[in-house]
């Protein structure tokens, strides 16, 4: 036999989860450049089987599954712990709360503090006693550091069926497989929102399982991708010979319509072997699953002698389970991450970048780089260089005067920005202004201030125009209904009509909406905003639309985009279908599950997400939630 199985209800005869023990397609541990990296071998990856790995956010823990030999009978299944220790993972051991029972698919939450598994253990826990069917077990940090006992995570996410396979996100949403009534096939995929403190009742994910067998779910920290193991989907890749149950990876995306359909990864992360345990780091930028390739085809290439075939059988590619990693963008397109940064080291540095402003068509980007202690902000300006940008300069109308916040036009011909310099020469200014710029056959023109009623004795805060010219522009002018209010002032002559306030909709008592991107239909607009009462943290990032000509009340981008850190400084691309925006995001939000040490703390201030502003850009189409009237 070529087949093992994991009983997933004892005693019950209900099912089995089938998990290939077979064949891979290449005999080495290292392929070409974006080719699966095996984790670790002769120490993680060994020719033993294992599987299901999962990292503590710090990186200094990891856990994986280690299973017995088997061909049809269970196997045991032990939960191991390894430490990285001087560039490389530590011998590895038995975890302190695995080894008498079955227990596998460890996940760590992203703050580092819960550890879920499964297991067979019985169910209050005790140690003694005959084995019960898979749950959900659940470990919380301890104050020492350490972790606690497991605790049985009971209803409603544990049945008298199996549970198992658990992934967690972000927001605390747990994600998992379970054999119980109403699902659509054998395993299919559930999950359950965290609210209040517990676990709400699952939802069975209908829209990814099928009649087939659905299992092993790993969510995204942000909660946009699920990559899981099929077995008997269309599309599964097979070798030749008598046809054996083989799993394979799937991917599906969340928008706002629900789950995409899920796409069948394609070679080499899925192969003629199973693959699966896949799982997402906890910063969102890695993927690891575990894989069954190896030396073993049918049928064979050659035909091996008695002794290539041992040597074979005793390698680490013998066909038992290994660990493997990819970068996420090696997932394809749907799954790229959500965010980018924009110019990683070139543009978002270790310094505070912000107001990231495409014109051009994409080919030129104005923005920000500030001293934050004194409040120095001057525009700098990079030129598309290949995939890449060129080393930033100061533009030509900044360096002097605190400038900043850059829009462009669509037609390409006005620039506008907010500077503190004084209006006229000698006058001294103690207020922010907005600025234009006409461009000429020679390039930009003198900046010069726009009048009365947009400028006046009050500060604004920034300016964009719409396709059809009207002015879009934040202001503490009075007559306003919060602390900043966004105004738009429509062209008259040479200058501007009399400002009309957005209205109740947008502005209010205590509100401070600081920026505003509009759309070139002006169907919506971006709002960066601080104060209202669903804020993550600080400013964060709203969308509003317009609809029979009024403004709907913001929609937050969700905890996909905003965190506790600031969000803000919103730009649509010359296309429509991008945003850019600035955030603070990084050692503000991150949880540690462990002191930092002196030499992490320092690599971490002068780290490009170490608190300060970098330039991030995401595809609209995956944040705009649908008009909420």
């Amino acid at each position: 036999m070529c087949v093992g199985v994991i009983r997933v209800a004892r005693g019950t005869g209900l099912a089995m989860a089938f998990l290939s023990l077979g064949v891979g397609f290449r005999p080495s541990c290292a392929g070409p450049p974006g080719d699966p990296a095996m984790v670790a071998p002769g120490v993680i990856s060994t020719p033993d089987d294992e599987f299901g790995f999962a990292a503590t956010p710090d990186g200094r823990s990891a856990y994986f599954t280690k299973r017995t030999p088997t061909t049809n009978s269970p196997p045991r299944l032990v939960i191991c712990e390894t430490e990285w220790r001087d560039g490389r993972w530590s011998e590895p051991r038995v975890a302190p709360f695995s080894g008498r029972y079955s227990d596998f698919g460890a996940a760590v939450s992203t703050d580092g503090r819960r550890l879920f598994f499964t297991s067979d253990r019985p169910h209050d826990g005790s140690s003694s006693g005959e084995a019960a069917d898979y749950n959900l077990w659940v470990l919380e940090r301890a104050a020492g550091g350490g972790w606690g006992e497991p605790r049985n995570l009971g209803a409603p996410i544990n049945t008298a069926g199996f549970e198992g396979s658990p992934s967690v996100a972000e927001d605390g949403t747990l994600y998992f497989a379970s054999f119980r009534p109403g699902g659509k096939g054998g395993l299919d995929l559930y999950r359950s929102r965290w609210v209040d403190g517990r676990f709400g009742e699952p939802e069975n994910l209908s829209a990814l399982n099928s009649e087939a067998t659905e299992t092993q779910p790993a969510v995204s920290p942000d909660g946009s991708l699920v990559v899981f193991v099929a077995i008997g989907r269309d599309g599964e890749l097979r070798e030749g010979g008598a046809p054996y149950p083989r799993a394979d990876l799937y991917l599906s995306r969340s928008g706002a319509g629900g789950w995409s359909a899920p796409v069948h990864l394609d070679p080499p992360l899925n192969s003629p072997a199973a693959e699966t345990t896949p799982a997402f780091s906890a910063d969102g930028h890695w993927f690891t699953f575990a894989s069954e390739r190896g030396a073993f085809h049918v049928p064979m290439p050659h035909r091996p002698n008695a002794g290539a075939l041992e040597r074979a059988r005793r390698s680490v590619l013998n066909g038992a389970g290994n660990i493997y990693r990819v970068p996420v963008e090696r997932l394809g397109p749907e799954g790229r991450p959500l965010l980018h940064l924009v110019g990683e080291g070139v543009i978002s540095t270790p310094a505070d970048e912000f107001g990231g402003q495409l014109a051009d068509g994409g080919a030129t980007l104005f923005f920000n780089r500030s001293i934050p202690r004194s409040q120095n902000y001057t525009v700098l300006m990079a030129r598309r260089h290949g995939k890449g940008w060129s080393e930033p300069s100061v533009a030509s109308f900044s360096g002097t005067w605190r400038d900043f916040d850059v829009t462009v036009s669509l037609d390409g011909k006005r620039l506008y920005f907010i500077s503190d310099r004084p209006l006229s020469a000698g006058v001294p200014n103690d207020r922010y202004n907005v600025w234009r710029m006409e461009r000429t056959a020679g390039g930009w023109g003198a900046p010069r201030p726009l009048d009365r009623p947009i400028n006046g004795d009050w500060g604004n805060h920034f300016a964009a125009e719409a396709r059809d010219g009207t002015l879009y522009f934040t202001s503490d002018r009075p007559g306003g209904k919060g602390l900043v209010d966004v105004w738009t002032a429509e062209p008259e002559g040479e200058g501007y009509g009399e400002p009309t306030n957005l209205g109740d909709a947008i502005n209010g008592p205590n509100l401070f909406n600081l920026e505003v991107a509009i759309a070139p239909d002006e169907s919506f607009l971006v709002l960066t905003a601080a104060g209202r009462d669903d804020s993550q943290g600080d400013s964060d990032l709203y969308v509003s639309y317009r609809q029979d000509g009024r403004w709907l009340a913001p929609q937050s981008l969700g905890p996909r985009l905003n965190t506790a850190a600031r969000e803000y400084s919103p730009r649509l691309s010359p296309d429509g279908r991008r945003l850019l925006f600035a955030s603070e995001r990084g050692v503000p939000t991150e949880a540690r599950a462990a002191p930092w040490t002196y030499a992490e703390l320092v690599g971490r201030i002068h780290g490009i997400e170490n608190g300060l502003g970098n330039l991030y850009e995401v595809d609209l189409a995956r944040i705009l939630p649908a008009p909420t009237p």
